[in-house]
């Protein structure tokens, strides 16, 4: 709260009693009531008529008298000169003491290059009539105040404010500005594939509380998660790192999940009919998984026995027009597309038997 120094406050007299005004702030620090009796000799006397618990400092009889107002409201202060002992003359004042606005504010995580936003929460019940923030020697007459801190050390943040009533008040609250969390993290293995999709996230920020984020959706909260992908391709993995102070650090880094592709054609087999080995094709890994398949199958003099761009159908050991083809050694070719767009080709042989 903010004290003031002595008011003086002057009192006429005259054969008449007439009122009086003055309006001061709960709190001031003392003030000074003086009269101007018609005869210096005469005996005068003070007396609060309505006191609220005001304090006179120091004696009554004389032509002045010093106060304390420690409650807000309505006072009415009485001067009497006497003529003779039971004859004399008053004057009054009345006095309004105004309660104090209480000066406050809140702020959100006050962190180093960090626009920080510091709310005014004061209570202000006769209207504000002024709002001031002080930082060093800084002002900013602003109702709300945003600053940015770029420097680390303790800073002193300050807002008085005055009302339509001319009483003020002030709240200071100092703020330390440490070292700001520094957030990093690696994974392993470095290359993930659809055969290893499962990927150890390394923490190596400061301590903190972890928050991680993978393609957007996905929330984990350990410090070093472990974490199981399900698809190839780029995936974008974030880490927000808060420290003790409330303050943020975050870092993305993409991650590319490998597609292996791993597939076996036989060397031979025998089309006939037993339910054992009667078709040639690719036995594969995660199928489903690639874009784009083309088989085919060729007699020595490189006509197609088989063809098909889906990995289900097999060669029954027929030709195209549905005979069977003769026993001997076939070559055969396979592209492949997986789902990242990779292209695999590869060439072999078969041996059919019957």
């Amino acid at each position: 709260m903010i004290k003031r120094i002595i008011f003086i406050v002057l009192l006429a007299l005259s054969s008449q009693a007439f009122a009086q005004q003055a309006f001061f702030c709960e709190g001031d620090s003392i003030i000074m009531f003086k009269a101007s009796p018609s005869d210096s000799q005469n005996l005068v006397e003070w007396e609060f008529i309505l006191d609220n618990g005001a304090e006179v400092v120091g004696l009554t009889n004389l032509d002045s008298i010093m106060v304390k107002f420690p409650n807000p409201g309505d006072y009415i202060l009485q001067f009497r000169e006497y003529g003779s002992p039971n004859c004399y003359t008053a004057v009054e004042k009345e006095i309004t003491v105004f309660a104090n606005p209480i000066a406050n504010f809140t702020s959100d995580q006050v962190c180093i290059d960090d626009t920080v936003n510091f709310i005014n929460t004061s209570d202000v019940p006769a209207g504000l009539s002024s709002s001031i923030w002080r930082i060093g020697s800084q002002t900013f007459e602003t109702f709300n105040f945003d600053y940015k801190f770029f420097e680390l050390g303790e800073y002193s943040i300050e807002l008085s404010i005055t009302d339509n009533n001319g009483c003020s008040d002030r709240q200071a609250l100092t703020y330390s500005l440490l070292e700001p969390p520094r957030v990093d993290f690696y994974f392993e293995p470095e290359h993930p594939t659809t055969l290893d999709p499962e990927v150890t996230f390394v923490n190596i920020s400061v301590t903190g509380d972890a928050l991680w984020t993978v393609d957007g959706d996905t929330i984990l909260s350990d410090w070093q998660p472990i974490f199981m992908f399900d698809s190839a391709g780029w995936h974008t993995v974030n880490l927000l790192v808060v420290d003790e102070q409330g303050c943020i650090d975050s870092i993305s880094k993409n991650v590319l999940v490998e597609s292996e592709i791993i597939f076996y054609l036989p060397n031979s087999f025998s089309p006939d009919g037993d339910g054992l080995n009667d078709t040639f094709g690719m036995k594969a890994f995660n199928v489903e998984r690639y874009q784009s398949y083309q088989f085919e199958v060729y007699n020595r003099w490189g006509e197609i026995m088989f063809s098909s761009n889906n990995p289900e159908n097999q060669w029954d050991g027929n030709t195209t027009k549905g005979t069977n083809a003769i026993m001997g050694q076939y070559s055969w070719s396979l592209k492949l597309t997986d789902e990242l767009g990779k292209e695999v080709r590869s060439f072999g042989y078969v041996n059919l038997l019957r």
